[in-house]
């Protein structure tokens, strides 16, 4: 009787742990995402001090509570970091028909923030930045 409890308690502790191996992103998926995300963040930041987009953006009037352009740079890449945990964190979700919404949610915002620094830093007009 002892060996029959003893066998079931492990099998019923098999399926309960079977519930917890779902297969979801890892580590390496986080990276990637860290990769491009911040990659691009990294690339426009250069793209915007090794052009005449940084002389520009100094010559503006700004307001006296205005952050320096370092802080900005930090900031944005610190956003293109957190949406790519956000991008790993919906990969993990349990919800597959909520994943493509979210994911589609995550890919414009990304899209708006890289094609608003082009359109504010690459055309040179303040009128873009709003």
């Amino acid at each position: 009787m002892l060996a029959w409890s003893v066998f079931a308690g492990a099998k019923r502790r098999a399926s309960v742990a079977h519930i917890f191996r779902k297969p979801r992103p890892q580590a390496g998926r986080l990276f990637l995402y860290l990769v491009v995300f911040v990659g691009v963040a990294i690339g426009l930041n250069a793209w915007i001090f090794s052009s005449g987009a940084a002389a520009w953006s100094d010559s503006l009037a700004e307001p006296a509570w205005a952050p320096p352009g370092a802080a900005v740079g930090a900031v944005w890449t610190g956003l293109f970091a957190l949406m790519a945990v956000s991008a790993f964190l919906v990969d993990r979700s349990d919800a597959p028909g909520r994943r493509f919404a979210a994911r589609a949610g995550v890919i414009v915002w990304w899209l708006l923030c890289v094609s608003w620094t082009w359109f504010y830093f690459g055309l040179q007009t303040v009128a873009n930045g709003f």
